[in-house]
């Protein structure tokens, strides 16, 4: 019995050594400098990327207007800085805000706005993101500016849960 009992603990001195010499080895490789990050993904070069297709129009996000959202194919086209591109021919996103398209409107700041003859004027009413400086503002004959804040015309439905937008008509002559 005393024979069997060295046996096993001559065995258990050689795991742990062994133990101990890969936790050693461990250690150093580890412990010995800071590994540099490196991505396992190569950078990607967005000046060879295509456009990646939509439906229906085969134009997509372009690499270099990154983040606007393109609503037809005047917002697609690769104009040089400044320059208005085509009256657009094919619009494909339609544009909603809600819960989960586009984010909610806040009430405190919708507005409608009439904008003075924008072709005269050189802007595409279709491709806002080409505008370098905002139009004019059309006057009235009173020389009023015609903008509307919608949140004068917004009313709560408690039973729907929503807001309602209330057309207003009024007559300019007086009888």
């Amino acid at each position: 019995m005393g024979q069997k009992l060295n046996d096993r603990i001559k065995l258990l001195e050689n795991e742990i050594r062994n133990l101990k010499a890969k936790v050693s080895d461990l250690a150093t490789k580890t412990e010995a400098g800071r590994i540099k990050p490196e991505s396992k993904v190569p950078k990607i070069d967005l000046s060879r990327q295509t456009p990646m297709p939509s439906t229906g129009t085969g134009l997509g996000k372009l690499p270099a207007r990154a983040g606007n959202i393109i609503f037809n194919d005047g917002d697609a086209q690769l104009k040089a800085f400044g320059q208005m591109p085509d009256t657009p021919t094919k619009g494909y996103n339609k544009h909603s805000h809600g819960k989960f398209s586009g984010g909610a409107l806040d009430i405190n700041t919708l507005e409608l706005v009439e904008y003075e003859d924008l072709e005269i004027s050189g802007h595409n009413k279709d491709c806002q993101s080409y505008w370098k400086e905002q139009p004019s503002i059309e006057l009235d004959e009173d020389g009023n500016e015609k903008i509307s804040d919608l949140s004068k015309n917004m009313v709560w439905d408690k039973e729907e849960k929503c807001w309602r937008f209330i057309a207003v008509y009024a007559d300019s002559e007086e009888e």
